[in-house]
């Protein structure tokens, strides 16, 4: 291919010491504690880490019917999980979050330096793209938050993304491989977007030269790809039906079906697009942001051949949910907002003429002079590491408009870290339990029941103990170390394992049960419930259901007349 005049936004990123970029990752890290340093487990947390520490200690709730089901994520069980033979399922907690916290802060202010080197952009950049992905998602995805495997996923696709605005595109394929390891949908998504990037490419390598990259991608892939094929292989096919007609039309519709997605979220995603594409207009000349914003697109793309689908398949549910349990819309909520941070701080100088890069060839034909042409790139290149409060010719608007771009993720930021001081109740407990019915201080209290009903569970009952929970709580094994029966949150991701995850809900909480609690059962269906599932324990909501049940309650003891949860025996 003939060589193309070079950007100057196509050299060399300007450098940056290592004691900088440390001190700004750290504050990167710092940002993230604010945004998501609750209390644990976060959201997911208790799904991912019973199964990772089941992965390890088989005999662990043993007989749960989550935790026996296929391992789809192995490699993060063999990175994080082998951590819960020696710690608490807390300091695992903690010690994956600011493993994934590092790892995406890095990425980042490498990834936002590359595109803005400048002083602390990397930090402003990291808060806008949190914000944007917390309020304009449409379908629920995050990057920041609890630990599990798509926060690594995320931190390499962020490296990657890097290698793609520098045209480095051998590297690219190896961080995409890396991601999809972890989390198969993310990075094999990424690949088609950074596919569609190549493809649009001004300057991109010959297909010859990206092929073996491109095979070497594959070869990490394979432990995430090899479980997530398992999950089907082999099983009947009318069971991959029902499991999939299940897991999308059922139980995650509020991320795989569009037609199904609140009107806020398509709302609100539809702002972000405008401001989306208000800005690729603006940063016309911007050249690295353009090859960003073209991976943008082809998550874009995805996104609108997902709501495609929905729209033609929508009489076809057997048809539809077997092409929308992909996540069709995971990469845009991502990478829609990471381009939009990227390009807020690129925009804003163009307020006082610094926003588009300008070619060497223009400082060339002034000078006359050939030979300076990396001379004059640099010269280019370099008022761009400034601090973007430079007082050289900047005007008052410029500058207010910066004070306003900052404090507007800050603001969020700090309302998010105050939301959490408010109910400082973990998130998957906030998420399960809302505490829109009783008030934020009596949903403290009775998280702490909860908590002291764990206890309890775990010194007074023997490992193997099984127990009937309520449905929609999420930290059972969390708190009290031992296996339930089935409950909302844990659904299984092999189809040998959802269908009868699902006829277990089916049947021990039927619609009346859902919404009173198990105490809507007679005491006498209780009971059978209890033979049929091989229990002798039953947990039960008493917020839910005040009927007084006449089986025996063994805690908490006949002291507390009325407490927030009871635990009733039933006999073999």
């Amino acid at each position: 291919m003939t060589a193309e005049p070079q950007h100057a936004s196509d050299q060399a990123p300007h450098p940056i010491s290592a004691k900088r970029m440390t001190f700004e990752m750290l504050l990167i890290v710092g940002l993230f504690f604010l945004y998501a340093g609750g209390p644990t487990p976060g959201v997911n947390e208790a799904h991912y880490l019973a199964k990772a520490k089941h992965y390890w200690d088989p005999t662990w709730c043993a007989g749960d019917i989550f935790l026996g089901s296929a391992d789809a994520h192995a490699v993060f069980y063999w990175t994080i999980g082998w951590l819960t033979l020696a710690m608490p399922l807390d300091a695992v907690a903690w010690t994956g979050r600011i493993a994934g916290w590092v790892l995406l802060a890095w990425s980042w202010q490498r990834l936002s330096w590359t595109l803005v080197p400048r002083r602390y952009v990397s930090i402003l950049t990291a808060a806008w793209f949190i914000m944007l992905v917390d309020r304009f998602n449409l379908a629920g995805e995050w990057a920041v938050g609890g630990v599990e495997a798509k926060v690594f996923a995320y931190a390499f696709l962020l490296c990657g993304l890097r290698d793609l605005v520098l045209d480095r595109w051998r590297a690219v394929w190896l961080w995409l491989g890396a991601a999809a390891a972890f989390h198969v949908l993310v990075g094999g998504w990424a690949v088609i977007a950074a596919g569609f990037a190549w493809l649009r490419a001004a300057r991109r390598p010959p297909l010859r030269v990206i092929v073996p990259p491109l095979i070497g991608g594959g070869v990490l892939a394979l432990p995430g790809l090899l479980p997530a094929a398992w999950l089907t292989l082999g099983v009947d096919p009318k069971t991959v039906r029902a499991a999939n007609q299940i897991y999308v039309f059922q139980r995650l519709s509020h991320h795989l079906v569009f037609h199904r997605f609140s009107t806020a979220h398509i709302l609100y995603f539809t702002v972000l697009l405008l401001g989306w594409f208000g800005l690729s207009r603006h940063l016309a000349g911007q050249t690295r942001w353009q090859k960003l914003n073209l991976f943008a697109v082809g998550a874009l793309m995805i996104t609108v051949a997902g709501i495609a689908f929905d729209l033609a398949l929508w009489s076809h549910p057997a048809a539809a949910a077997a092409v929308l349990r992909y996540y069709w819309f995971r990469l845009a909520d991502i990478t829609i907002p990471l381009a939009t941070a990227l390009a807020v701080p690129l925009a804003l100088p163009s307020l006082k003429g610094e926003g588009k890069d300008e070619t060497p060839g223009s400082k060339i034909k002034k000078s006359g002079n050939a030979n300076d042409s990396v001379t004059e790139c640099r010269r280019v290149a370099r008022p761009a590491a400034r601090a973007p409060f430079a007082r050289d010719g900047g005007s008052r608007v410029a500058r207010s408009v910066w004070v306003l771009a900052i404090l507007i993720p800050c603001v969020f930021v700090v309302d998010r870290y105050w939301e959490q001081q408010r109910d400082f109740r973990p998130a998957a407990e906030r998420q399960s339990r809302p505490d829109t019915r009783i008030g934020p201080w009596r949903a403290a209290r009775q998280w702490r029941a909860w908590c002291d009903l764990g206890r309890w569970v775990q010194k007074n009952t023997p490992a193997d103990t099984r127990f009937l929970t309520p449905r929609n709580q999420q930290t059972f094994k969390w708190y009290a170390q031992r296996s339930e029966v089935a409950s909302w949150k844990d659904i299984p991701q092999d189809a040998e394992g959802i269908v009868p995850w699902w006829r277990t809900l089916e049947t021990v909480y039927p619609a009346r049960v859902a919404r009173q609690g198990l105490g809507a059962w007679y005491d006498q269906q209780l009971v059978a419930l209890a033979h049929q599932y091989h229990t002798a324990y039953i947990v039960v909501d008493r917020a839910r259901s005040r009927r007084v049940i006449g089986l025996p309650r063994v805690y908490p003891g006949p002291h507390v007349r009325d407490p927030w949860f009871a635990i009733y025996q039933v006999q073999p």
